[in-house]
């Protein structure tokens, strides 16, 4: 058995605003809060980092 937590993270936003206002494609960004969330990352973390 494998021991880890998993992180997954949903943006809000706040966070496409940055992304979109940051990006060098400033008439359009093509970035969606939908886009965003479609394919999403897991991160695994061990049971450590994941109590602190």
């Amino acid at each position: 058995m494998i021991n880890r937590g998993a992180v997954i993270l949903k943006y809000r936003e706040p966070a496409i605003c940055w992304v979109n206002e940051a990006g060098p494609y400033v008439d359009n960004p093509g970035i969606t809060l939908d886009g965003a969330n479609r394919e999403r990352t897991v991160s695994l973390m061990s049971d450590e980092d994941a109590e602190s």
